[in-house]
């Protein structure tokens, strides 16, 4: 069987999908292949498989072996991974850490945001274009300029909402989509640098400076209190 993919020239997002599990449920749709050592070790060919932790070992239920670390990558074009019943694109990658398993989802960034956009901002007319678009270059930027924040952990950014909400393939809407399309590669600096995208689902009349709002967080010259009152 062919290697996992190569990454491509998109900068590549490591998502804490599931941490600490005691076992994880894996799939795909179509020819999804176990990757371990370089090296393709079984099949998931539309099927799922419970793997669960085995002191530092990962240990798949139907008995095919003990591995430090497998790779789960779809081998056709437009696949995807199933992690406990959800869709991912790009590769997932399962190890064991402090006792349980890590379910980390490789993927290039437009595609993670194509997860991304709608998760946040739930389904939009087709006249709200703008709003998705606008989120999908917050949504980058946050996730470039918090890449690595739990590196020791083994991936850059989580799931969930103490992040972005990343709902992978199952998240994905033709709006949501398109906005990440027609923004590809568009982010927010300040001064040469990516800014600290902060954005929110709900607003008092008034947003709070960052040093209100989170602990170790300074203000900065783009972050001010603005009234949303007209």
């Amino acid at each position: 069987p062919p290697a996992p993919p190569r990454p491509t020239l998109q900068p590549e997002l490591r998502i804490g999908l599931v941490t600490g599990a005691p076992q994880v449920t894996v799939g795909g749709s179509g020819r999804v292949s176990a990757f371990a050592g370089g090296a393709a070790q079984f099949e998931l060919d539309n099927r799922q498989v419970t793997i669960t932790a085995d002191g530092r070992a990962l240990r798949p239920a139907d008995g095919t072996g003990r591995y430090e670390r497998l790779t789960l990558t779809s081998l056709d074009p437009g696949g995807f991974v199933s992690v406990s019943g959800h869709a991912y694109r790009g590769t997932v990658e399962l190890f064991v850490q402090g006792g349980g398993i890590t379910a980390v989802n490789r993927v290039p960034i437009e595609d993670y945001l194509a997860g991304v956009v709608s998760a946040e901002m739930g389904h939009r007319a087709a006249n709200e274009d703008a709003a998705l678009g606008a989120q999908a270059i917050v949504s980058r930027t946050y996730a470039l300029k918090n890449r690595g924040r739990y590196a020791s952990q083994g991936f850059d950014l989580t799931a969930g909402v103490a992040d972005q909400a990343y709902g992978g393939v199952d998240a994905e809407t033709p709006e949501g989509t398109a906005a990440v399309r027609a923004t590809t590669g568009l982010v927010l600096t300040y001064g040469g640098q990516l800014i600290l995208a902060f954005f929110h689902s709900t607003c008092g009349y008034a947003t709070a400076t960052p040093s209100e709002a989170f602990r170790g967080i300074a203000n900065a010259p783009y972050l001010r209190s603005v009234s949303d009152r007209t």
